[in-house]
């Protein structure tokens, strides 16, 4: 009945409506990329290492905070891979770690832990010559202060 009664006005509308609508896709987009670019920026380096750490702890975790903003927590699930093997060798319920160390821009810190549970225990390996990486990780900034 609009439309019929007023089509000038309800083209208008629904016009306004629509360029509306883009612009929070458009906005959204926006900020979902720079979210993903600062979290690449936030660098998480795992590796088997004795020399540093303890037999009892020997995988060793460091972050740095390559953004311009304020790490509150990280979290994040680890893979392990025998040399020339694309198998993970982690325990699906042993991958997470959680860090709520602050980190401010430009800061880094570092830390050993005990190496995760592996899913099939037969298979013999060294876990020195494994490569761990970070297969998931979720980063929580802080807030900008108002």
């Amino acid at each position: 009945v609009l439309v019929i009664n007023f089509p000038r006005a309800t083209l208008a509308v629904v016009g306004l409506c629509v360029m509306g609508f883009v612009f929070l896709i458009i906005q959204e987009r926006t900020e979902n990329d720079a979210r993903s670019k600062d979290e690449e920026n936030v660098v998480i380096t795992l590796m088997h290492d004795a020399k540093k750490c303890s037999l009892e702890a020997p995988l060793r975790s460091e972050i740095k905070n390559g953004t311009r903003k304020t790490v509150d927590k990280i979290e994040w699930s680890i893979s392990a891979f025998r040399p020339g093997f694309s198998t993970d060798l982690v325990d699906v319920l042993q991958r997470y770690i959680i860090a709520d160390k602050i980190l401010n821009p430009g800061d880094a810190s570092a830390w050993c832990g005990p190496l995760p549970k592996f899913s099939n225990p037969s298979i013999l390996v060294d876990p020195a010559e494994l490569a761990y990486r970070v297969k998931y990780k979720m980063v929580k900034f802080a807030q900008p202060s108002r």
